[in-house]
């Protein structure tokens, strides 16, 4: 890997205290949630998880098990609402 290549990475990668990151893992059989083409085709998913979300008052210390396509959001979205492992 070029020199430039591994800092650019090794920059977006650190951890700092005052940003927050969000990381969309890609696995070789999932597709990327990244993708704006993919987020448009998923609209409906996530919009019924949020509903879903909200219809159950999740909460702060609330358990939940996600069970979703893979992309991860799903999952990030249980966690933001409840800060425990899904």
């Amino acid at each position: 890997m070029p020199p430039e290549k591994r800092a650019q990475l090794k920059r977006l990668f650190a951890v700092e205290a005052d940003r927050v990151q969000v990381v969309f893992p890609v696995f070789p059989t999932v597709y990327s949630a990244g993708n704006q083409a993919h987020q448009l085709e998923d609209f409906g998913y996530f919009l019924a998880v949020l509903n879903t979300g909200r219809e159950l008052a999740l909460r702060d210390g609330d358990r939940s098990l996600v069970v979703g396509p893979g992309s991860g959001f799903d999952a990030w979205l249980a966690w933001e609402a409840t800060h425990q492992p899904v």
